[in-house]
């Protein structure tokens, strides 16, 4: 089962939705590809129709921007196949193009991505499958 966080910034109002973990809808990785777009689903085709999966991880994840100092939610998915090869989601801020990574601190430590001020608040969304 999922769940999600709210976001809501006091300066300017904006309220965003993170969802993290899986859900029933995530039962495969074959049901996975079809959440996922571009050279990632193409990539991800590729690999269950012609190599061997070892092992496969996936689920909703919020990430933050180092240098913009901002949320993003992204799905992730990492996928071991013939024994030695790994596949596995990279994202960039869509603002700056910096490497996104793991939260590193609490959720009022970031700041609003509409108009920059750090002045969140975090509150807890609904658990969904």
């Amino acid at each position: 089962m999922g769940q999600s966080i709210e976001t809501h910034c006091k300066h300017c109002g904006d309220t965003k939705q993170f969802t993290t973990g899986v859900g029933f809808m995530y039962s495969s990785l074959t049901n996975v590809i079809r959440f996922t777009s571009g050279n990632i689903r193409t990539k991800l085709q590729d690999i269950v129709t012609n190599h061997t999966i070892t092992e496969a991880d996936y689920e909703h994840r919020i990430l933050s921007c180092p240098d913009c100092n901002t949320l993003h939610g992204r799905f992730y998915v990492r996928v071991g196949y013939d024994i030695d090869k790994v596949f596995e989601t990279k994202f960039r801020c869509g603002k700056c193009r910096t490497s996104l990574t793991e939260l590193d601190k609490p959720v009022e430590a970031y700041s609003c991505g509409k108009c920059g001020d750090q002045s969140l608040e975090e509150f807890p969304g609904i658990c969904w499958d």
